[in-house]
């Protein structure tokens, strides 16, 4: 039987980055207090996204709300909780890592935009990034270090 895969929510997708920078979970409020929040723009920077700088503030989520989140993370398989060492309050953390659920969406980005092709894929990121000659030359010799450094701890 196939493993069934999920998708983030957007909202879901933030809960999780949070929690992927807790290595050993936390409660609720240490969430929530970890959570981003954006601190409204007073003055629009130079060169900056009009669209961008006029987006409502991010706001941390009710207690109750994320509270929910989690609910529905961990009946997702992404989250796990037990019982703190005070009894009451319930710790969370990630069962599935960022680098888990990365290979997992670009497999499926590749597998469903992309006919499974993965030079498909770079190409149409290479092309709409507007890549420079620069940028192109420092990827590949990135990739050729890591080609290199995968073929000499297989010696």
């Amino acid at each position: 039987m196939k493993e069934k895969h999920y998708t983030l929510t957007r909202g879901e997708m933030a809960v999780m980055q949070v929690l992927w920078d807790m290595p050993t979970g936390g409660t609720i409020r240490e969430i929530l207090e970890k959570y981003p929040s954006a601190q409204p723009v007073d003055e629009q920077e130079e060169g900056a996204d009009s669209a961008a700088s006029s987006a409502e503030p991010i706001k941390a989520p009710a207690y109750t709300t994320m509270a929910t989140f989690l609910k529905i993370l961990t009946n997702k398989g992404f989250v796990t909780s037990r019982r703190g060492e005070t009894g009451k309050a319930r710790i969370f953390s990630c069962v599935i890592t960022r680098a888990m659920y990365s290979k997992q969406m670009m497999q499926e980005l590749k597998g469903g935009l992309f006919g499974g092709s993965f030079k498909r894929m770079v190409n149409f990121f290479v092309r709409e990034e507007e890549l420079t000659l620069e940028e192109l030359q420092e990827l590949l010799e990135f990739i050729e270090d890591d080609f290199q450094n995968n073929q000499s701890s297989v010696e």
